[in-house]
């Protein structure tokens, strides 16, 4: 049974819960803080390479954020991720 596909691209997207909090000391009064949680959106892709028939090895990049509101202020929350993908297969029959 041989490979004929040697990469694959993978891309996804969903639903994600983003909670966020901030706290802080002002001067001379005591400790603030605030936190928010709500729904988002996440994107992401990669590829890997299968080397020598079993091992795969590639990347992947993910994208995610939502809206929040922190101290009565709406505020972009999320970031970005990357990240390496090592793994081992078997041959399904």
């Amino acid at each position: 049974m041989g490979y004929a596909q040697r990469h694959a691209t993978v891309f996804c997207g969903a639903f994600a819960l983003i909670r966020v909090g901030l706290e802080g000391r002002r001067t001379g009064t005591a400790n603030i803080d605030d936190t928010d949680s709500t729904v988002g959106l996440w994107v992401g892709g990669g590829v890997y390479w299968t080397l020598k028939r079993h091992f795969n090895i590639g990347f992947d990049l993910r994208l995610s954020g939502a809206e929040v509101t922190l101290f009565g202020k709406d505020r972009q929350a999320g970031g970005f991720h990357s990240g390496l993908i090592l793994g081992y297969h078997w041959d399904c029959v």
